[in-house]
């Protein structure tokens, strides 16, 4: 005998009784809800959602309703809830108060489908990275980062562009070359972050600390720490985890909220608070500071915002956020250069330099700063993110 579309899913539902297991679902998304969403307009949307589902469910499992008629309540309390996740979402990415995150922007209809899809791959790309073992995952970020070099991709024009600013004599040969050891330090260090937990508790192993002693005599005293996206930039906290010491990270989040995760995974496991960005961070910024407790800020990004400064980069002007200078100036602290290089494998090393004092102005002591960090590309170019337009737009 033939069963009917409706009759199928209905007997489907009946045997396997997934009503309720996706009302437990319900459980992870409130949670998600209380945590980053207030607003009160959301708040009765999700109540008058969740109170039409446990009466349609209420339905579906009484004599009330006619036997005929349960599957098209069966549609449409899946629509409904996959409604809900999506607006969740929705919600979720843009909202104000999600770390740091500005505006009320509207969600596209494409990323309801890519962010989630993005989220997906790179939990699974985790997954699969805790299984595999590190010195593995340090050779598939080569491997992969030698196919990506070779790609006609934008970023790779913007990386090449870059190199010949900064070292107009390079043949073609020589930067291609530099390209791709660019692109292996950077996926190296991606590659090996789901095995950050093994790695940060046997870093022992496969990282040398030089200038542990600057370190060790600013503890317990406000300070602020100046890094480049140079090396494997999550390795930059152990030092202070093997002196119990907390430590504040400014960084910017990512578009996609729901991959934030994977980005705090070195933060989180050496004790480290994030910090946002912009304004929404400054507060907190202060706060660790007065409370003794260092932050951490890169120096080497381009920022064209309020208080930019217009200091030089391998000759041409790079707007500069005056973070750095503005905290040590109002604190009186000194500034501790840090910074790390790849060597071979997944063997790595940190170089603590000795800290100083502002002198000077604030542009005077940004250049200073932009001044070290190309000291640092010229000892090792192939350590530095390239992969970023630093330098201001020319005409």
């Amino acid at each position: 005998m033939q069963i009917g579309f409706f009759n199928y899913i209905l007997q489907t539902f009946d045997n396997y009784k997934f009503l309720y297991s996706i009302g437990y679902l319900y459980i992870p998304l409130f949670a998600l809800y209380v945590v980053y969403i207030k607003q009160l307009s959301f708040r009765k949307f999700m109540y008058r959602n969740l109170i039409f589902n446990i009466l349609l469910g209420y339905f579906l499992n009484s004599s009330i309703i006619d036997f005929d008629f349960r599957p098209y309540l069966i549609i449409l309390f899946f629509v409904n809830f996959v409604f809900l996740i999506i607006a969740l979402f929705s919600k979720f990415y843009y909202m104000s108060g999600i770390r740091g995150g500005q505006g009320k922007a509207t969600l596209p209809l494409n990323k309801w489908i890519i962010y989630p899809i993005e989220s997906l791959l790179l939990f699974s790309f985790y997954v699969l990275g805790r299984l595999i073992p590190l010195k593995i995952m340090s050779w598939l970020g080569e491997k992969a980062a030698r196919f990506v070099s070779k790609l006609n991709l934008k970023v790779n024009m913007i990386t090449l562009k870059n190199i010949r600013k900064c070292y107009p004599d390079y043949s073609d040969e020589q930067c291609q070359k530099l390209l791709t050891d660019a692109w292996i330090v950077f996926l190296k260090f991606l590659f090996e972050t789901p095995q950050f937990n093994y790695f940060a508790k046997n870093y022992s192993k496969f990282v040398s600390i030089e200038g542990m002693e600057y370190l060790e005599e600013l503890k317990g005293k406000p300070f602020v720490v100046m890094f480049a996206h140079y090396g494997n930039i999550s390795i930059l906290m152990l030092p202070f985890k093997a002196l119990d010491m907390r430590v504040s990270l400014v960084y910017r989040f990512p578009n996609n909220h729901l991959t934030d995760w994977f980005f705090n995974i070195s933060i989180n496991l050496v004790g480290g608070t994030p910090i946002p960005k912009g304004e929404a961070g400054t507060k907190l910024l202060f706060k660790s500071l007065k409370n003794n407790i260092p932050v951490m800020i890169a120096v080497d990004q381009k920022f064209e915002g309020k208080g930019s400064i217009d200091a030089t980069f391998f000759g041409r002007k790079a707007p500069s956020a005056p973070g750095v200078v503005k905290l040590a100036e109002t604190f009186k602290c000194p500034i501790l250069p840090m910074r790390s290089y790849r060597l071979d494998g997944v063997n790595q090393k940190i170089v603590i330099d000795k800290p100083f004092f502002l002198k000077e102005s604030s542009e005077i002591e940004q250049q200073r700063i932009n001044d070290i960090v190309e000291k640092w590309v010229k000892e090792d170019p192939k350590q530095w993110l390239w992969l970023h337009n630093r330098w201001k737009k020319e005409s």
